[in-house]
């Protein structure tokens, strides 16, 4: 893989992160934030604040989030949406 497409796509899962819809993608998939975290051997609770945006993925980890990511999304079944929940927690549900 070229420099510029591995940069494209570690700048892609940041976004993705930084926007809750890498959190919205797990969440329809029915993966628990557990299981992503021990694929890619991270801390869980890294992978919690990397979901709601208060820390960047590292470049490290960025790849193989990606592939998770995008492995789910073709696995989906359709749903209708995910909605913010109203409360101070600001967590995602399907509606």
């Amino acid at each position: 893989m070229d420099n510029a497409r591995r940069l494209a796509q570690i700048a892609r899962v940041r976004g993705l992160a930084r926007s809750g819809a890498a959190r919205s993608i797990r969440l329809a998939a029915g993966v628990r934030l557990i299981e992503v975290a021990r694929a890619i051997d991270l801390a869980p609770a890294t992978l919690y604040r990397i979901e709601i945006g208060e820390r960047p993925v590292s470049e490290r980890y960025a790849l193989e989030y990606l592939a998770i990511l995008d492995e789910l999304v073709k696995q989906r079944r359709p749903i209708s949406r995910i909605c913010r929940s109203r409360s101070p927690s600001r967590r995602l549900r399907p509606c």
